[in-house]
């Protein structure tokens, strides 16, 4: 997909900082400044004391500010497709005709009563910022866009095209691949009717189950100490995740084209306390646009030298 990364964009310079300190400072400063000259010294000394009521005064105004400059920081989040969450970004979705897609509906019959679940906001931002691309119709981020709105069971979608007029839509759904009947149900939403506004009048449309390769992982840590090992291999377990899912906007661990490489697993395992790594990853994982890899097992041990 040629989309913008919002991970990798900067901070907006209108997000103001927030440093209640460094304000109570600057008012302190301000003040003492504003007095006159023979007064400053000893005004200084006042102001140095957390009892005294013009100290007092200083901070309540800066912690006021504060809050209102946090406001203001996050009424600017909530206007933005990148920062937005919650029903801030269901709103800044709907502008664009996207709807937050319902998982589990509600139920009223349980004790207590079961909410609605729904897609994530990763997710639907992702689909907004797809929006636009339904408008190109026969594109590949067209499919992409119209397949992550048939179901929320599709995580990841490659589109490629084997011959003229053929286009191909691979989908993955979560760690495995799509059912038979949601891949049916997907190239007939694709395809649509005579009289349906997804149909591409110039493409013969298939859709395809993502090939899926299972690996494992088995790891030893060698430590100094056994004190602490349990939390230091949790650690390398918390950090083999985030590696996995390191580069994704949306933070998947399981996605079609990854790259799962030596360097990343030991870099992820090793954390702060462990002398050396030993494992049976030999080899890199490197996944083509229409395979994802994933992890059945990871276990990871640990000896003391």
């Amino acid at each position: 997909m040629s989309l913008v990364d919002f991970s990798q964009l900067p901070q907006p310079d209108i997000l103001q900082p927030l440093d209640v300190e460094a304000d109570i400072a600057r008012r302190k400063t301000e003040i003492i400044a504003r007095a006159p000259v023979d007064m400053r010294d000893a005004l200084a000394r006042t102001l140095e004391l957390e009892s005294e009521p013009l100290t007092l005064l200083t901070e309540h105004a800066a912690y006021s500010e504060l809050v209102f400059r946090a406001r203001v920081n996050d009424a600017w989040r909530a206007s933005s497709l990148v920062y937005a969450t919650g029903a801030d970004l269901d709103n800044l979705a709907a502008a664009l005709n996207v709807q937050r897609i319902e998982l589990i509906p509600a139920d009223d019959t349980t004790t207590p009563p079961t909410l609605a679940v729904y897609e994530s906001d990763a997710r639907l931002r992702l689909r907004a910022q797809l929006a636009w691309e339904t408008l190109a119709i026969g594109s590949a981020d067209y499919y992409t866009a119209l397949a992550l709105a048939h179901s929320a069971d599709i995580t990841d979608v490659h589109v490629y095209s084997p011959a003229p007029v053929e286009v191909r839509v691979v989908a993955l759904a979560g760690d495995s691949a799509p059912s038979a009947a949601l891949l049916d149900s997907l190239q007939t939403a694709l395809r649509g009717g005579r009289a349906s506004p997804t149909r591409s009048l110039t493409d013969h449309v298939l859709t395809e189950p993502a090939n899926i390769i299972r690996a494992q992982l088995h790891a030893t840590l060698l430590l100094a100490a056994a004190t602490g090992a349990e939390l230091i291999v949790a650690a390398a377990r918390r950090a083999f995740a985030d590696a996995l899912a390191a580069g994704d906007a949306r933070g998947r661990q399981v996605r079609l084209g990854q790259i799962v490489d030596k360097s990343m697993v030991y870099a992820a395992l090793r954390q702060p306390g462990v002398l050396r790594v030993e494992t049976d990853f030999a080899d890199d994982i490197v996944c083509a646009a229409d395979t994802a890899v994933v992890f059945d097992l990871v276990d990871i041990g640990w000896m003391v030298r």
